[in-house]
């Protein structure tokens, strides 16, 4: 949804719906990592909100589509119920570079691509909140509880529904649906475009975002990580020694730890 949401080319969210270039990422230790802590992060969650509420049930769900668009769906990592708030999704992060340190703690609200700003507000800028407004579309809730856990703790952000940006998005994917996503579905036309994973920015790109370890907007040469949930998502070429694009999975050096 954040693709789509934000896409200048139609193209690249089209191949990502489409699967073009799927790749198995089950073996990235940042993933792993995620994967292996979220149980636990759910467990304190709810023995942190029992605290609070003495009723809270916590229910594991799976793909939820959106009754009015079936072709919108969500998999949150829970649902809450209480009598004193009613229903309210979850969605929980476990941030791998972060992963020994409090989630508010400066280093953390500090660095551009986290999620959290300095308030510890979730960003709405962020992928993240593009994430947990779809969630709330499609439960018909109006409050996310977004966890972020580390070893060091854990941080419980509530988000309301922004309704504004919902019907954005509500009218951006439904044009993307019918005037590029149908289509390629009949077709298969972009099945064979080229899927390299670099791409040259130029110097007027997004200059207020910053990409990379070096942390420094987009300009030349750059390659993509594989890991969807790399913080830095894109790199210089010469910042992590490379000359040419790389063949086959490529993943940056802290997604490779």
């Amino acid at each position: 949804m954040h693709d789509v949401l934000h896409a200048s080319n139609p193209t690249t969210a089209v191949r990502k719906v489409m699967q073009y270039d799927c790749k198995d990422l089950s073996q990235v230790p940042a993933i792993q990592w995620g994967m292996k802590q979220e149980e636990k992060a759910r467990q304190q969650y709810l023995e942190a909100t029992l605290c609070i509420c003495k009723d809270v049930k916590l229910e594991e769900v799976g793909l939820i589509l959106y009754k009015d668009f079936p072709f919108i769906g969500a998999s949150p990592d829970g649902m809450r119920q209480c009598s004193c708030h009613g229903r309210t999704v979850i969605e929980i992060k476990c941030p791998y570079k972060y992963r020994d340190i409090y989630p508010a703690a400066d280093l953390c609200l500090s660095d551009a691509n986290y999620c959290l700003d300095k308030d510890c507000k979730l960003k709405t800028g962020h992928r993240y909140y593009t994430q947990v407004q779809t969630h709330m579309l499609v439960t018909g809730v109006s409050t996310c509880d977004f966890v972020v856990w580390t070893n060091a703790g854990m941080v419980v952000v509530n988000v309301p529904r922004d309704q504004s940006l919902l019907n954005v998005m509500l009218s951006t994917c439904v044009q993307f649906v019918k005037s590029s996503l149908i289509p390629e579905i009949l077709t298969h036309k972009k099945q064979c475009g080229d899927s390299g994973v670099d791409v040259t920015f130029q110097e007027d790109d997004d200059p207020n975002k910053r990409y990379c370890s070096c942390q420094k907007p987009a300009y030349g040469r750059m390659v993509k990580c594989d890991n969807n949930e790399c913080e830095s998502e894109w790199f210089h070429y010469k910042c992590v020694g490379i000359k040419r694009k790389p063949r086959g999975h490529w993943f940056c050096p802290s997604c490779q730890c």
